[in-house]
């Protein structure tokens, strides 16, 4: 880091993405569709395993059923209402009948509008039988085959952001009063590979507990691609 007054000085860290997201299925099944590979690149909607939709489908199929059955009802319930409220108001029909109409229109139509939820939550979980890149990036790690049979929850993938690199080191606290947001630094990389610049992005204001050291990142847009996980040396 080029600290103030021109202090210097070496410091052994490891680079990493900027985001990185173990993505699992919200729906189970059986996995029909695996299209990633580790190291692969993904763009984001991009397709990487796919869960046997059948099952979905005929839920689906089964809600819209209900839907629909749930429409005609409220529409009888309706029409119902209407001559009963006519009939109330020319005196031929009791206020206990209207009531009974009044409470049948108002459970038909409940339950219309809790068929139409059940019906979305059934197109949803259809859609969910996709698992899809959230963002541009890597695979780091694949733990599904298919033929498999996946929980809700299970870790299928693991997805690292390449576009930006995190660089993460520690100094004490003589050191971190010389550091400010924006100050640059150079990174070389242990691998050989070319010394890049950083900017400090942020740092901890309280030490470690354990080793009395403040945490510090760094960051930089990672515009080739670096090794995650490296050694390597900052000034």
């Amino acid at each position: 880091l080029h600290y103030p007054l021109r202090r210097q000085r070496q410091m052994c860290i490891r680079d990493s993405p900027h985001r990185h997201t173990a993505l699992s299925p919200e729906v189970s099944g059986v996995l029909i569709g695996r299209r990633v590979q580790i190291g692969a690149r993904v763009t984001q909607g991009d397709t990487l395993f796919q869960i046997d939709p059948q099952r979905y489908m005929l839920w689906r199929t089964q809600r819209s059923a209900e839907l629909n059955a749930a429409r005609s009802r409220a529409r009888l319930a309706e029409q119902t209402w209407q001559r009963v409220n006519r009939l109330y108001r020319d005196d031929t029909a009791t206020e206990e009948e209207l009531q009974r109409a009044t409470f049948d229109r108002d459970s038909a139509n409940a339950h219309k509008r809790s068929a139409k939820t059940a019906l979305k939550v059934a197109q949803l979980d259809l859609e969910k039988t996709v698992l899809r890149a959230p963002f541009n990036g890597e695979i780091a790690a694949v733990h599904g085959e298919i033929g498999q049979t996946v929980a809700a929850g299970h870790p299928l993938v693991h997805v690292a952001s390449t576009d930006t690199l995190i660089v993460r080191t520690s100094v004490s606290a003589r050191e971190i009063q010389w550091l400010e947001v924006g100050l640059p630094a150079l990174v070389t990389p242990s691998d050989d590979s070319a010394p890049f610049k950083t900017t400090l992005r942020s740092f901890a204001q309280v030490a470690d507990p354990q080793s009395r050291l403040y945490i510090v990142e760094l960051v930089c847009p990672n515009r080739v691609r670096r090794s995650f996980g490296a050694l390597a040396f900052i000034e």
